[in-house]
């Protein structure tokens, strides 16, 4: 065999080369990237045996990994004016902190409001594809603000940044935690931005925009009305929340955890699954 030949049969014998995944450069493709990763993610937890977790990392690394997922959402958060939205809200309520106002920004993807002045920003995200953005878990942090190394103080944030980030964590008690963690960084009376997709509210059976209003002030983030808090961009896709830190509202728990088992006992595969336990028994006595 030519020498040439061999190099090639050495080339493609190690396996298949994974092209480079292209450059995201439209809305409509991001939201394509993103909607696969999350599909993939979720498929990926919820496996229960080894060759469902290999095949879902094949997908995952066919439609560009989690490099392309950034991209993805670098883009997405580049075109929607989330940013601008917690920079006008916090203009608004910085009577009640003076400058600079100390941010904490989860799951971070842009600069934006590293680059704004006024601020004094810590970006943290799982997979940081940005010198500035530290790469950090979130629910790794301990509660209760950083430790100022000069002098030893405890030191709370004035305003929490998690815009489309909650419904990346595919827990349900995950979710609950970073909620409470939000909530143990910010100091009394301070600001959390919270966003996510509107199909999170629409699409479930056991959440509703009343029950998510529930589940945060439960863990002492009361949502603001129209009238206190800054107005949200208007958008069919995303729902906005911008919250005060107070203390944790039990009724809100109670409505919300009642809420939520109404929703479950209703949902027709309950039903169905009750009536089939039902028929079960009736059929045990009979026999």
């Amino acid at each position: 065999m030519p020498k040439g030949a061999k190099k090639r049969a050495g080339l493609f014998g190690a396996g298949p080369i994974v092209p480079l995944p292209q450059k995201v450069t439209s809305r409509k493709h991001a939201r394509r990237l993103t909607t696969q990763y999350h599909d993939i993610t979720r498929r990926m937890a919820a496996a229960t045996s080894e060759e469902a977790r290999a095949a879902c990392r094949v997908d995952l690394e066919a439609m560009g990994g989690v490099k392309a997922y950034q991209a993805a959402s670098a883009l997405n958060t580049a075109l929607n004016p989330t940013s601008r939205w917690v920079m006008r809200a916090l203009r608004q309520s910085s009577r009640a902190s003076p400058p600079p106002m100390r941010v904490l920004e989860i799951g971070a993807v842009n600069t934006q409001l590293l680059d704004a002045e006024g601020l004094s920003v810590r970006a943290i995200d799982l997979h940081s594809l940005e010198p500035r953005i530290e790469t950090c878990d979130f629910l790794s942090l301990a509660h209760g603000g950083t430790v100022d190394p000069a002098t030893g103080r405890v030191q709370l944030y004035d305003a929490v940044v998690c815009s489309m980030v909650l419904n990346c964590v595919p827990n349900e008690r995950k979710r609950s935690d970073m909620l409470v963690g939000i909530r143990s960084q910010l100091r009394r009376g301070g600001r959390a931005f919270v966003t996510i997709p509107r199909t999170c509210l629409t699409h479930s059976f056991t959440l509703s925009e009343p029950i998510f209003v529930d589940a945060l002030a439960s863990v002492g983030l009361r949502c603001l009305d129209e009238a206190t808090a800054a107005k949200p961009p208007e958008s069919a896709k995303i729902a906005y929340f911008e919250c005060e830190a107070t203390m944790p509202c039990a009724e809100a728990a109670l409505r919300c955890q009642r809420s939520r088992f109404e929703a479950r006992k209703a949902h027709p595969c309950r039903r169905r699954h009750a009536d089939g336990r039902a028929q079960a028994q009736i059929c045990r006595r009979v026999l």
